[in-house]
C-alpha cells in the first residue's frame, strides 16, 4: 500500500481505548502460547500473480477483476505461474452488526466475495484477498484488529488462498492517531505487539483447516527473523512506487539473504509495469530490470501492471519463460551481490529475543551518527540542511558556540541553560530521557525518547519510528549513479547472473569470472545466455557489458564451457557458414541450411529447459 495512503488519518474515538485494552491483554497471552507456523508446506517457491493496487488502487470492481483474470489467461501468463489473483484494499465496506462479519461492497462486488472466488478457481486461479492488522486498512476501511478469529473463519469460508495483511491503523506501532497518545512511534513493545497480531491471524488461518498463503504486509527489515512464525512472506522495505524504490528495496534484500528461502520469503514489493493507464508506472527498460532483479533474488512475482492494456513489450518480459525458471528454482537461492559500485547501505543487526519480539539494530556504515531520519559522518554535519535536520544522537544548541552536537555532550561554552531543556519529552523538556517521565511512566515519555519493557525512558532510537522502511539519502540521485550485479546458483548447476545500471548517464561494467565464484573445472570460463536478446557466446576472465542509463540491464545465464549444452552450441558457431543466397532460384535444401546456420544460438535455446512447467 502506498506510504501516502498509509499515513491517512485514521481517527478512533476514546471510547474505544478501553476495549482495545482489553483486547490487548488476551492478544498478549496468545501470542507467547503461539508455536508459529506449522510446516504446512506452503510457498515452497516464490508465489506469483496479479495485485490489484498498482493497477487500480482503490477502484475494483467485480466486473473489471473478472476481465483481468480473463486476460491473464489468454496472455499465457496462468500458465506460466501466475495462479494468484489478489484484491487489495477498498472490497469490504463495514461489519454486520450482528455477527461482526467483514460485508463487501455490493455495489463493487454484486456476486460478493464468495462467489467471486469460486469464479477464480473455476478458471483455474487461485484467490487473494486483502486485510489490515490495524483498526482501519490504509484507506479508513474496516480492519482485523481484534477480529482475527473471525476475519480468518471468514476467509476460509470463503475459500480463499491467499490473505494480504497490511499494516495501517496500528496504535502501537503505526502513525499518529487520535484517542492513542501513544502511537506515532514502534518501540519494542510495539514490534512485539505488531508480530503479536499478525500471529492471530496466522492461528485463526491455520485452525480453519485450509491452506492459506499469509503475506505479512509490514514495510520493515525487523519482519525477516520473525517472518516464519507468522506468514510465509513478509514485506522488507517501503513501497516501490518508481525507480528509486526499486534501488532501495534491492539494497534492502542485500542485507536479509539468511532469511530467505523455500516456504518463507523477503517481499521486496510488487513488480510495476510501463504499460499506460495503471497507478504506478516505470519506463520499459526499468521494468524489464526490475523484474530481472526480482527473478534472480527469488522474490515473490505479483504483476502490478495495466493488465488490460497491457503493451507487447510488458507481455514479453512478464512471459519470459528462463527468468521464470530462475525465480522458481527449487533451490530458493537468495542470490547475492558480486559487483557493486554503490554507496555501502546500512547493515542489519537481527535476530528473535527470548520474548518472540524482534531484534533490529542499524549498523551505520563508518561509524557514521543518526540525524533522525538521515545519518552522517558527525553531528555538525547533520546540520548542513538546518537545525531541522539536528535530531537522532544530536541536539542543537543555540546559546554561546551554536550548532548540532552529541546528545552526551557535557562541556559545551555557554550552553549551561539549554542543558537544562536538552530532550522533549511530549509537552514538556528534562535535562535527559531518564528525567521524562517524572513518576508517571510512559505517557511521559514521547517525542525525543522512548519508553522500554524494562521501565526505563531512553533516547528514541531511529530504530523505532513506525514508518515504512525508507532512507531518503539512499535515494538521492547521487547515490544512485552506481550499478549492481547479483547472482543465484541454479540446481542445474549454472549460474543466473543480472547486472543493472541505477545510474542517470550509460556506464560499462568489466566483471571477473573469477570473483562469481564458479564451480565448474575452468572456473575463469563461462558459457554466457543472454535471456533477454536470446544469443550466447564463450566468455574468458572477464565479461565487459555496456549498459544504458536509468535501468539498462543484463540478464544472464552462466553455463559449464564442459557441459554439453555449452559444447552444442560451440559446435555449431565454428561449422562453416554456407555461402548467402542470392540467386533467388537457389536449391531449397540449401537455403534450409541457410536458415540453420543464420542463428548459431538456435539450437542452444532449444536444448535449454524452458520453464519449470516442462
Amino acid at each position: 500500500m502506498p506510504a501516502a495512503s498509509c499515513r491517512s488519518s485514521v481517527s478512533v474515538c476514546r471510547c474505544c481505548s478501553s476495549s482495545l485494552a482489553a483486547w490487548a491483554v488476551a492478544l498478549h497471552s496468545l501470542f507467547f502460547g503461539a508455536v508459529g507456523l506449522p510446516g504446512d508446506g506452503l510457498a515452497r517457491k516464490p508465489p506469483m500473480g496479479y495485485n490489484s493496487w498498482n493497477d487500480l488502487e482503490c477502484k475494483t470492481s467485480e466486473a473489471q477483476l473478472k476481465a483481468i483474470a480473463e486476460k491473464i489467461k489468454d496472455l499465457g501468463l496462468l500458465a506460466l505461474g501466475y495462479e494468484y489473483v489478489v484484491v487489495d484494499d477498498c472490497w469490504m465496506i463495514e461489519r454486520d452488526a450482528n455477527s461482526q462479519k467483514l460485508v463487501e461492497d455490493k455495489k463493487a462486488w454484486p456476486s460478493g466475495m464468495k462467489e467471486f472466488g469460486r469464479y477464480l478457481h473455476e478458471s483455474g486461479f487461485k484467490y487473494g484477498i486483502y486485510t489490515d492488522r490495524g483498526i482501519k486498512t490504509c484507506v479508513g476501511r474496516p480492519a482485523s484488529r481484534g477480529y482475527e478469529a473471525i476475519d480468518g473463519k471468514l476467509f476460509a469460508d470463503w475459500d480463499v488462498d491467499f490473505v494480504k495483511n497490511d499494516g495501517c491503523g496500528d496504535p502501537e506501532c503505526g502513525d499518529v492517531m487520535q484517542g492513542f497518545p501513544q502511537s506515532g512511534t514502534c518501540p519494542d513493545h510495539g514490534k512485539r505487539a505488531a508480530v503479536a497480531k499478525y500471529t492471530l491471524m496466522a492461528k485463526a488461518l491455520n485452525a480453519s483447516g485450509r491452506p492459506v498463503v499469509h503475506s505479512i504486509c509490514g514495510w520493515q527489515p525487523w519482519f525477516a527473523p520473525v517472518g516464519r512464525r507468522i506468514g510465509h512472506m513478509w514485506r522488507v522495505t517501503a513501497d516501490v512506487r518508481d525507480f528509486k524504490g526499486v534501488f532501495e528495496a534491492t539494497r534492502v534484500m542485500e542485507k536479509l539473504r539468511r532469511y530467505h528461502g523455500a516456504h518463507g520469503w523477503n517481499d521486496p514489493d510488487m513488480l510495476i509495469g510501463s504499460s499506460g493507464g495503471a497507478s504506478l508506472v516505470l519506463t520499459p527498460e526499468q521494468s524489464r530490470a526490475q523484474f530481472s532483479l526480482w527473478a534472480v533474488m527469488s522474490a515473490p512475482l505479483m504483476i502490478g501492471a495495466n493488465i488490460m492494456k497491457m503493451s507487447e513489450y510488458d507481455v514479453k518480459t512478464y512471459s519470459n519463460a528462463d527468468a521464470i525458471r530462475i525465480d522458481q528454482d527449487a533451490s530458493g537461492d537468495a542470490g547475492e551481490v558480486v559487483y557493486s559500485s554503490c554507496p555501502d547501505y546500512p547493515s542489519f543487526k537481527t535476530g528473535v529475543a527470548s520474548d518472540g519480539s524482534p531484534i533490529f539494530d542499524v549498523q551505520w556504515p563508518g561509524g557514521q551518527v543518526l540525524c533522525g531520519a538521515e545519518f552522517a559522518s558527525n553531528c555538525a554535519a547533520c546540520a548542513i540542511n538546518g537545525r531541522d535536520s539536528c535530531k537522532g544522537a544530536c541536539t542543537f544548541i543555540a546559546k554561546g558556540e551554536a550548532g548540532c552536537f552529541p546528545r552526551k555532550v557535557t562541556n559545551v561554552s555557554g550552553a549551561e541553560d539549554d542543558k537544562k531543556k536538552r530532550v522533549k519529552c511530549g509537552n514538556h523538556y528534562a535535562p535527559d530521557c531518564a528525567g521524562c517521565p517524572q513518576g508517571h511512566g510512559r505517557p511521559w515519555c514521547n517525542d525525543d525518547c522512548a519508553w522500554r519493557d524494562e521501565g526505563k525512558c531512553v533516547p528514541k532510537r531511529f530504530e523505532d519510528g513506525w514508518y515504512p522502511w525508507t532512507l531518503g539519502l539512499y535515494q538521492n540521485k547521487e547515490n544512485m549513479q552506481c550499478q549492481l550485479a547479483w547472482t543465484k546458483k541454479l540446481t542445474t548447476g549454472s549460474l543466473a547472473l543480472v547486472v543493472v545500471n541505477f545510474a542517470s548517464q550509460a556506464a560499462k561494467v568489466v566483471l571477473d569470472l573469477k570473483k562469481l565464484k564458479l564451480k565448474w573445472k575452468r572456473a575463469k570460463e563461462a558459457y554466457a545466455r543472454d535471456l533477454w536478446k536470446g544469443n550466447a557466446r564463450a566468455v574468458n576472465r572477464t565479461l565487459r557489458l555496456n549498459l544504458e542509463a536509468n535501468g539498462g540491464h543484463f540478464l544472464f545465464e552462466l553455463h559449464d564451457p564442459d557441459s554439453d549444452l555449452a559444447k552444442a552450441a560451440q559446435a555449431l558457431s565454428t561449422e562453416p557458414t554456407p555461402p548467402p543466397l542470392s540467386k533467388p532460384g537457389a536449391p531449397k535444401q540449401q537455403a534450409a541450411l541457410g536458415v540453420l546456420h543464420e542463428v548459431p544460438v538456435r539450437a542452444l535455446l532449444a536444448r535449454a529447459p524452458r520453464s519449470t512447467l516442462e
